[in-house]
């Protein structure tokens, strides 16, 4: 099993991990050199050299803590994208407002234009007088884009 958390770590951090967990492995797993009476009980001599599962547990706490920043930095971009989307939606809501009233406006005035024509073709048709006046200030509000539409303005 540590073969293959070495392996995983060694991969993830091929300079930092193999190094340390060689030195580690020569340290503790060595036969103690000629000369020298060594147990294998942990000694205070020792003592400032990590235990091997140590650098293990600091290199997955290592592994997991890049794991969470790049998520975070996941989530940070997935939500720069959603305001970016929002943004977006709403200039198209405020879009599509804009060209709603300008085709209500455009069919009011064809409205006011047919009206104007079909008065105009009755009482020709007819041989009716009609107020010429009356026509002409009708037709200068048609072309002028006040006629049907309550004169707003637009």
């Amino acid at each position: 099993m540590s073969d293959m958390i070495l392996c995983k770590l060694t991969n993830l951090f091929p300079d930092e991990v193999a190094p340390r967990w060689m030195e580690l492995e020569i340290l503790f797993l060595s036969p103690p050199k000629s000369g020298t009476k060594r147990n294998w009980a942990p000694s205070t001599t020792v003592s400032t050299v990590k235990d091997p599962l140590d650098a293990v547990d600091a290199a997955i706490v290592r592994v997991v803590e890049a794991e969470l920043t790049k998520e975070r930095e996941k989530t940070r971009l997935m939500e720069e994208s959603l305001r970016a989307d929002r943004a977006a939606l709403e200039a198209k809501e405020r879009e599509r407002t804009m060209l709603v009233r300008e085709k209500d406006r455009m069919v009011a005035t064809k409205e006011a234009g047919d009206k104007l024509v079909a008065v105009f073709l009755e009482a020709d048709g007819n041989n009716e007088n009609f107020d010429e006046k009356a026509m002409m200030a009708a037709i200068v509000a048609l072309l002028s884009h006040d006629g049907g539409d309550d004169g707003d303005g637009e």
